[in-house]
């Protein structure tokens, strides 16, 4: 993990330099989430008891968790440390203020490239776009259908509330 977390940091540095960054709003999103992962040893979900644990000697057992606690304390919280300094430092500064990969220099041609390789058709991504609209519209629609159908009057946000709570709707 520590190793990880320094050769994602390099990776970021690497881009940053050939202005290919997240966006500032993404920054807002990833760096509490990288930081979450910053735990005591104690507290760490790399700390798992039992499992084939279980099965060692205690002093083994006793031996192993030590060991683990000081792996985390020296190595694996100072590597992501690190990497949430950067995110929230230089890497911050040189975020971009726009979303999306378009925004890129080459940006377009990236885009392209994507819906090449994920709809295997050579059709741009504008025409994916109004494809992805139209589909979510006829899902609205038959959504709507459904709803007047089991009466529900309320609105769609409440409808997918009442879809997520009540068993009836679970197979």
């Amino acid at each position: 993990l520590a190793a990880m977390a320094d050769t994602i940091r390099g990776g970021l540095e690497a881009r940053r330099l050939k202005q290919l960054t997240l966006p500032k709003e993404e920054l807002r999103l990833v760096i509490p989430f990288v930081r979450g992962f910053i735990q005591p040893p104690e507290q760490s979900p790399y700390m798992v008891a039992g499992g084939l644990l279980a099965s060692l000697e205690a002093a083994a057992r006793d031996e192993f968790t030590r060991a683990l606690g000081a792996r985390i304390a020296q190595r694996v919280n100072p590597a992501l440390e690190r990497l949430v300094a950067y995110l929230d430092g230089p890497y911050r500064a040189a975020a971009r203020e726009t979303v999306g990969v378009g925004n890129l220099a080459g940006g377009d041609a990236y885009y392209r490239a994507l819906v090449r390789r994920h709809t295997t058709m050579d059709v741009l991504p504008d025409a994916v776009h109004r494809i992805g609209l139209a589909e979510v519209a006829r899902i609205d629609s038959a959504m709507a259908k459904v709803r007047a159908e089991l009466g529900f009057t309320g609105t769609k946000a409440e409808f997918h509330e009442q879809l997520r709570k009540d068993p009836r709707f679970y197979a």
